[in-house]
């Protein structure tokens, strides 16, 4: 895994765990799970669909950061 990715991962981790709500912890989680899904090629969008529009929005804003730093890394 890529500095980028580690630091940005670390980053979710450290705000997650600093969360005061539970929006907020659950935000910081999807983002997180995005940023991994990217890593892997894997793209679970239509699985999170059913949760809160919140936590959609960013497990695709991980996802699409995520992928943005697999192309400029290549």
């Amino acid at each position: 895994m890529g500095h980028s990715f580690r630091t940005r991962i670390e980053w979710c981790e450290r705000l997650r765990k600093m969360a005061v709500t539970r929006e907020e912890e659950e935000g910081w989680q999807a983002e997180e799970a995005g940023l991994l899904d990217a890593f892997l090629g894997i793209d679970r969008t239509e699985l999170t669909t059913n949760c809160h529009p919140h936590r959609l929005n960013r497990y695709q804003l991980g996802l699409r950061d995520g992928r943005t730093v697999m192309r400029m890394s290549w």
